[in-house]
């Protein structure tokens, strides 16, 4: 796919990789069912691809992409996630005149996820005419690893997709909700107590399936646990309480939805970081938890304590926008940093 837009005075185009590896459901094979078999075969070759980064459907969108950027000329290209790209498709890019950044929401120096899921993108790390990271932490690791200057780059919320709203939605109404992807971190267990422990509470997102306690949680909730997409904007305004854990697996010390819910203008009930505390001051911008027993007891306090919990949902709404965390203020960001590497490169 490729889209012309125009942010300001900046005419932009989208290259998007997904249609190159555009799966609907997830794999499945049925032996009895000889016709399935150079389907599937084929599929199984495709998301061997995608999973290894490796193949000649990573060969093509290289391709595809250098051959786009020779079209457009563009000043710039941003590369976010860059997965599947190689250096040399980099230095391609960079020979047509434009400057190349990168940018990684997730942490590309984790140990806990498979090393070729970052190999093809730390291997081209160093082609970068800038790179962008969404932690914090990573900032040493690329100066370590590869000696670049990277810049932090946090999540954001989108104006159109994330603000307070008047009305209570029937259909969402509940004082806890968690609304986020499961992960084996003690969290189901967590709010298996909200669950069983009579709070009116309610659960979405996804990989659900995988907890332990699925079948109780499906029992509990009334029925499987479901992502939100158009409505998530919705549940988070008619809950009283949401609350927001951050992936141990990725080692997140913030997320994006640290600037979503308050952008709604709901009242935030977080893990605890260093980072996140630097972002919303605790117990006046946001509330903080370090363990179960500690959320449990700040969701009885403050479902006690209407006019303390809506004052800070109000506060937390008040710093995000005071402190510009929306799209825009990071595509402006990105600009900045353009105009100072070619500012620089006039100095010289």
């Amino acid at each position: 796919e490729f889209r012309r837009v125009l942010f300001r005075s900046h005419e932009t185009y989208k290259f998007a990789w997904k249609k190159y590896f555009d799966f609907t459901s997830s794999f499945s094979f049925n032996w009895k069912n000889i016709r399935e078999y150079k389907a599937k075969f084929f599929e199984a070759i495709e998301r061997a691809q995608n999973k290894y980064h490796i193949g000649p459907t990573i060969n093509r969108m290289n391709r595809d992409l250098v051959a786009y950027a020779k079209e457009i000329r563009p000043d710039l290209v941003f590369i976010y996630q860059g997965l599947y790209f190689t250096g040399k498709t980099i230095r391609k890019i960079k020979a047509t005149g434009a400057k190349v950044f990168g940018y990684c929401q997730d942490n590309p120096f984790n140990t806990n996820t498979p090393k070729y899921l970052w190999k093809m993108y730390l291997k081209s790390c160093p082609e970068y005419d800038h790179i962008f990271s969404f932690h914090m932490k990573n900032l040493e690791d690329y100066k370590r690893v590869y000696g670049i200057d990277s810049e932090l780059l946090r999540g954001y919320y989108l104006r159109d997709r994330n603000y307070p709203l008047n009305n209570v939605d029937e259909r969402y109404k509940c004082d806890v909700v968690f609304i986020g992807h499961f992960e084996h971190d003690g969290r189901d267990e967590t709010l298996l107590r909200l669950a069983r422990g009579g709070y009116s509470f309610k659960l979405y997102g996804s990989e659900w399936h995988r907890s332990k306690y699925y079948d109780e949680f499906k029992k509990l909730m009334g029925g499987d646990i479901h992502m939100l997409r158009e409505d998530y904007n919705i549940a988070m305004n008619s809950a009283k309480i949401v609350l927001c854990f951050f992936s141990k697996l990725n080692g997140n010390e913030y997320t994006t939805r640290t600037f979503e819910i308050p952008a709604a203008g709901a009242f935030m009930l977080s893990e605890y970081t260093d980072d996140v505390a630097s972002l919303f001051e605790p117990d006046k911008e946001a509330v903080y938890f370090k363990n179960a027993d500690e959320l449990i007891s700040k969701v009885d306090y403050y479902l006690a304590h209407d006019d303390e919990r809506r004052r800070i949902a109000q506060n937390g709404y008040e710093r995000v926008m005071r402190d510009g965390h929306e799209t825009r203020d990071r595509a402006e960001q990105i600009i900045r940093a353009y105009e100072r590497l070619i500012e620089q490169q006039h100095d010289i």
